[in-house]
């Protein structure tokens, strides 16, 4: 079948075939590992990226084979085959159905005419991994907006998490609160630091509620990252790319695929941030004051190519004992994100968990999204 050949990259955009694309990716497998090294088949494989909703997937040279190619022209997925820090990409990857050459960080880039043949360059100036290698996740769109160069790509993000169904997993043993220690699991510094971090082995009683929580922080991750990629969209952002697929390394990893092939909660966040149409609101502190006012504005994004005119977003706010309404027409441009309404909160001096529900409904889909904080009705030390 013909694969993709009109794709061009302006400042960071992607247009193919002449429309303005936002590059929803994933990247199959960590950089410098194989999918080959995993036990699944490039067509599988891509399904899989297909099936998150996203429109490309970023891999290793030698990945990208001529059965990756078709699988992902079959699926309508873009490939971008990661060229960082190779010389001289041409001699490595084949132009003929690559969508595009990836580059991160102070990679590989073109400085002669005669260099700038072969596919179009999708560039990322340095991975975003705020709450994994560095710093808060809840710090990106301040982060984002103040950058001196607001980035084009967000990519480099996710969070180390363990599936319970990996081999050194072995409560009886106890490996898992051997982290960093000699005869514990193997895990790499930046992936111990979050954990120790994030969710400490120490904190808990049980060795599957730990790994659940290093899964339900992953995800959350993924989540914020996309989401708040999304509604930054175009301003300059064109491209979001989270880490990764598969890691046929297995243990503790990044990995949205456990070594069984047993899908992470992160698989299904990314999924429900990639929705074509969706909602998004700001998101809630992690815990509030009684009589504290906030603000929390809410979006609506719109990957179709056709306007969002019937959509409606109702978003309930619930507390111990109360409930609060808002109602919002949800209308978005092809290819936009529109903020449809302010949801303004007057935090009620009771303590106890805040939530806030938001469901977008357009014609017979809904998409809901929920919100958590914690209201502290006493004082209490920070």
């Amino acid at each position: 079948m013909p694969r993709p050949t009109s794709v061009t990259v302006d400042r960071g955009i992607v247009r193919i075939h002449g429309r303005r694309r936002f590059l929803s990716g994933i990247r199959l497998t960590p950089r410098g590992t194989l999918i080959s090294g995993f036990d699944v088949d490039p067509h599988s494989a891509v399904s899989v990226v297909a099936a998150t909703g996203a429109n490309a997937v970023v891999v290793e040279p030698d990945d990208a084979t001529p059965e990756l190619l078709d699988a992902a022209n079959d699926c309508g997925v873009l490939v971008l085959v990661d060229v960082t820090g190779i010389d001289d990409p041409r001699r490595r990857s084949a132009a003929a159905g690559v969508a595009g050459w990836f580059v991160e960080g102070r990679g590989w880039r073109p400085k002669r005419p005669a260099d700038r043949a072969g596919p179009p360059i999708v560039s990322a100036p340095r991975p975003w991994a705020l709450g994994w290698a560095t710093g808060d996740e809840r710090d990106l769109p301040d982060r984002m907006r103040r950058a001196r160069r607001p980035p084009t790509a967000l990519t480099g993000f996710g969070a180390p998490s363990v599936a319970a169904t990996d081999a050194w997993f072995d409560g009886a043993g106890r490996a898992w609160r051997r982290l960093g220690e000699h005869d514990g699991p193997p895990v790499g510094e930046r992936d111990l630091a979050c954990l120790l971090r994030h969710s400490p082995p120490a904190a808990f009683d049980d060795p599957h509620d730990w790994a659940a929580a290093t899964r339900a922080y992953q995800a959350m991750v993924i989540r914020f990252h996309v989401e708040t990629a999304r509604r930054l969209r175009y301003s300059p952002l064109g491209v979001v790319v989270p880490e990764a697929l598969y890691d046929p390394a297995g243990g503790v990893s990044s990995a949205l695929i456990g070594p069984d092939g047993t899908p992470k909660e992160a698989l299904r966040a990314l999924t429900d941030a990639y929705h074509p149409v969706t909602v998004i609101a700001d998101r809630l502190p992690p815990h509030l004051h009684g009589h504290e006012a906030l603000a929390i504005d809410v979006h609506v994004v719109n990957d179709l190519a056709e306007p969002l005119a019937d959509a409606s977003v109702v978003a309930t706010l619930t507390w111990a004992d109360g409930r609060q309404r808002y109602g919002f027409g949800g209308g978005a441009a092809p290819d936009s994100v529109q903020r449809v309404g302010t949801i303004p909160i007057v935090v009620p001096p009771v303590s106890g968990p805040l939530d806030l529900v938001i469901e977008l409904r357009h014609g017979d889909a809904v998409v809901t999204r929920t919100y958590r904080s914690e209201i502290f009705a006493d004082p209490h030390e920070h």
